[in-house]
């Protein structure tokens, strides 16, 4: 005679006769998925009802359970790993130039408002003995129109994906036509540690002091620096 007795994984799932029991292969896949969804610590209902009825899995089946709960864990510590290492990696940097920027405007006196600054001559100078680097940070299509000097285009909007271009161990000058954009790029610069300074008189007022036997002169020195 055949009864319906639950047992204890699956209740009213698996028909018993007397003295014999009826075991399914669905028997067995029901109850690894079962303990694979307790062992997620997901608050659904199924879950802790598999905690308390599902009987304990043995041989391979167990094996099994245990590398699926073991790969889930890993793939959980990598994700963490993953988000964790892109936070620092866009949050750090961020708080870098923040800092510096702020550490610039708070000790900002009367001697670094004179060390921001470069004229023409002064300029001309430092370029003649190879101490120094002009950036034009005017759009490229300026740029080709006209350009003074040995000095390397970056457009202000480039500037950020462009500071490898910079050359740190020289006097950085940014330069525009007048130096409405030049202090924007100085600023810039200065919030990554880059001691930059900016063309008071602009390009236009170094292309006034290259005129004639000034600009003889200067291409003369550049070309020695050069050798």
């Amino acid at each position: 005679m055949m009864s319906w007795r639950p047992n204890l994984m699956m209740r009213g799932w698996i028909p018993r006769f007397e003295g014999v029991r009826l075991h399914f292969k669905v028997n067995r896949a029901a109850t690894f998925f079962l303990r694979v969804a307790a062992s997620s610590n997901k608050p659904f209902e199924f879950a802790r009802y598999a905690r308390r009825t599902a009987p304990p899995l043995r041989g391979s089946a167990a094996a099994q359970g245990r590398r699926y709960v073991r790969k889930d864990r890993e793939e959980k510590v990598m994700k963490i790993l993953f988000f964790a290492i892109l936070f620092l990696g866009v949050c750090v940097p961020v708080y870098s130039s923040d800092t510096q920027l702020d550490k610039y405007i708070t000790t900002f006196d009367y001697a670094a408002r004179k060390e921001m600054k470069m004229d023409s001559k002064g300029l001309i100078r430092l370029l003649k003995q190879g101490k120094a680097q002009l950036i034009d940070i005017r759009f490229p299509e300026e740029y080709s129109a006209w350009k003074v000097g040995p000095s390397k285009n970056i457009p202000l909007n480039e500037l950020p994906k462009r500071l490898s271009e910079i050359d740190r161990s020289k006097i950085i000058v940014t330069a525009c036509p007048h130096k409405d954009r030049a202090t924007i790029a100085m600023a810039y610069l200065r919030s990554k540690g880059i001691k930059a300074k900016y063309l008071i008189d602009g390009l236009i007022g170094l292309a006034e002091n290259l005129r004639g036997d000034n600009a003889k002169e200067f291409m003369d020195a550049l070309q020695k620096v050069k050798q």
